[in-house]
């Protein structure tokens, strides 16, 4: 089955400023694991330098966004609010669900053996499969390209996690080589 989706507009994706669980090489996906501990779930220092130095340059790229699509998460939420436009917020964009390595500290080999599985269609300890990943970004693709703007800057920056931008890479690369 072919899907295809005509764009009204640019959409921009876009991952998250790095957070304070990053920063502690800890694992963390969930919503649910936000209200446990949310001092945790916001942006680091390092993150909020990046975001500073990002939009400034982001602006001069994408001058019509308009508007920033993202989920509820405290990290992509700090990092949305920094363009000072309208925030859209979607479970779409969450984070990819880790399964049983939600608040353990990772390693590269766990990163990589996380990323094989997900571009291979697996679960790995009952993380996401990416039928459900790519599922949720055609569901925000549409839902952005439905939304009714009332700003003449229509383009939509996404700010999301960096599985999720990983699988868009993936999915359009192999569309277009």
């Amino acid at each position: 089955m072919v899907t295809k989706i005509t764009l009204k507009r640019k959409l921009i994706f876009m991952r998250h400023a790095e957070s304070k669980e990053q920063q502690e090489k800890i694992l963390s996906s969930s919503v649910e694991n936000e209200q446990i501990n949310p001092s945790k779930r916001g942006l680091s220092e390092t993150g909020i330098k990046q975001i500073n130095e990002t939009t400034k340059k982001f602006k001069d790229s994408f001058p019509k966004v308009g508007t920033v699509m993202t989920s509820g998460s405290a990290r992509h939420m700090e990092t949305a609010l920094a363009f000072h436009v309208p925030i859209h917020v979607t479970p779409f964009l969450l984070e990819v669900n880790v399964g049983d390595f939600e608040g353990k500290k990772y390693t590269p080999e766990y990163v990589e053996e996380l990323n094989n599985a997900l571009l291979n269609g697996e679960s790995y300890h009952n993380s996401e499969k990416l039928a459900s990943i790519v599922k949720r970004i055609f569901d925000v693709i549409r839902l952005a390209n439905d939304m009714e703007l009332s700003s003449k800057n229509s383009d939509i920056l996404l700010v999301t996690s960096v599985h999720i931008v990983m699988i868009i890479d993936n999915i359009l690369n192999k569309v277009y080589k």
